[in-house]
């Protein structure tokens, strides 16, 4: 497992940006950086993302880290500022016994399946009331593919990344806990949704040890990841 968060940058086409001002910047509290500039840009913990205006993107996903103890603290904080995505029992807190993991998930104003997500193996613990400074770092990046195994092997290869327990045809998970690239087939639905993946921008700058070239856009993906 890594010591440091993997994504130190996250760059996202989205088509209206000023549309998710009110919900990432007011609702959840993150602090905007350089206002004068096309989109916005604001600090999760360790990561800073971006979102960048692009023609008819489709919804994406993402995931922040949150700290294993904080989840219900999370899900009454959230609950206060904007509306959960409830489970099929009608609560909102999502179980993945196989990733030691429990989460919360969202939609933003642009249809991007946000998700909160505390991972029990990840020695988090703080103390306090939960709040916006208590989203770790993003933690997942989605990307859709039409050859999820072709990408994982890519991405590995590239990368120096490891796959991330048990891949299917139409799922991989490729780094460790504190940053996972999430492949999916094209038009798999973005769980817990019934939003069709599908090729979107992605411009992603990672803390990783790899062979060069330092930029590095595999084929067949709108992604784009440099080592910094």
């Amino acid at each position: 497992m890594r010591t440091s968060a993997l994504f130190q940058t996250v760059r996202l086409g989205v088509e209206d940006p000023d549309a998710l001002r009110t919900f990432y910047l007011e609702k959840l509290g993150l602090a905007e950086e350089e206002p004068d500039r096309p989109g916005f840009r604001c600090h999760v913990g360790a990561t800073q993302l971006e979102f960048s205006p692009a023609p008819s993107p489709p919804p994406q996903h993402f995931a922040f880290n949150i700290p294993r103890n904080q989840l219900e603290a999370a899900e009454a904080w959230l609950g206060e500022r904007i509306d959960l995505v409830p489970n099929p029992d009608g609560r909102y807190v999502f179980p993945f016994p196989d990733w030691d993991a429990q989460a919360l998930y969202a939609i933003d104003p642009g249809g991007n399946i946000v998700e909160w997500i505390a991972r029990h193996a990840v020695e988090n613990d703080v103390s306090g009331d939960f709040g916006a400074d208590q989203m770790l770092e993003v933690s997942e990046v989605g990307v859709s593919t039409g050859n999820v195994a072709v990408l994982a092997a890519t991405l590995r290869a590239g990368l120096v990344l490891r796959g991330y327990r048990p891949a299917s045809e139409k799922f991989a998970a490729i780094g460790d806990e504190r940053g996972l690239f999430v492949l999916v087939e094209h038009g798999r639905p973005w769980f817990p949704t019934s939003t069709p993946a599908a090729s979107a921008p992605a411009d992603i700058e990672i803390a990783a040890e790899g062979r060069e070239p330092t930029t590095f856009a595999p084929a067949g993906a709108r992604l784009r990841v440099r080592r910094v």
